[in-house]
């Protein structure tokens, strides 16, 4: 199988799809900041590197190495985000920086990274993790939602620029996932309400749930393509 690179591997929906796509007997190569988290998964399948996805070379460097030593890459997932929640007078311009960094040019460098390489062998796989943030605003959210409304955005256009040349363009769009995203926003206020609405949903998706519908996304026929996925709890409206 044609190398799968992740980003944002080192916990919650990244991590799980890590583990995930390993099963699949696909080679990885994971990235994320914290370098410890990454080799603590302990998947033999991975290399994985320490980078800043808004980092552009380094995230270039990473990708060559990892084609060198398993092949082209067949499957970008974008995982890597922050979530900076705060009413919109509050919320600083260096966090709005920060957000827009890690979740939009953080999912468009990657895929700089790796599409040359899938348009010239007419195939591959993107997938964007998104959240139902990027579909619809909710109070205290202005960044992140703006953030996520870009990937969506950046997605429905990108699939239709390179899906005729057969490269798939896929949005999972989850909603509350039983994560650490976020925790200690604002001295924790905004943690307080995010797990009363975790209890309210059993405690939300599990990653896991988040990362078997990417596999299933991913393990499709190369002519078939799921183009946008929204995934949560049964409860959740």
């Amino acid at each position: 199988m044609d190398l799968a690179v992740v980003t944002g591997a080192s916990s919650g929906i990244g991590a799980a799809v890590a583990r995930a796509l390993a099963e699949s007997g696909r080679p990885l190569l994971l990235l994320a900041r914290r370098r410890d988290r990454l080799d603590a998964l302990d998947l033999a399948s991975a290399m994985t590197a320490s980078v800043d996805v808004t980092d552009a070379d380094a995230v270039g460097r990473a990708v060559e190495a990892a084609v060198s030593a398993h092949g082209p890459v067949g499957t970008l997932v974008n995982c890597a985000g922050v979530l900076h929640l705060a009413p919109f007078l509050t919320q600083t311009v260096e966090e709005w920086s920060d957000t827009l960094n890690v979740n939009v040019l953080g999912t468009v460098i990657p895929i700089r990274a790796v599409l040359p390489g899938m348009l010239e062998r007419g195939t591959g796989t993107i997938v964007n993790v998104s959240s139902v943030a990027g579909r619809h605003g909710f109070v205290d959210h202005a960044a992140y939602c703006a953030s996520k409304f870009a990937v969506e955005g950046l997605s429905a256009s990108l699939r239709r620029e390179v899906g005729p040349r057969g490269v798939r363009v896929i949005v999972i769009a989850p909603g509350v996932v039983d994560t650490d995203l976020g925790a200690g926003s604002h001295g924790g206020r905004f943690s307080e309400r995010k797990a009363k609405l975790a209890r309210a949903l059993d405690g939300g998706l599990h990653p896991d749930a988040v990362a078997a519908v990417v596999r299933h996304a991913v393990d499709a026929p190369p002519s078939e393509t799921a183009q946008e996925i929204v995934v949560t709890h049964v409860r959740e409206a």
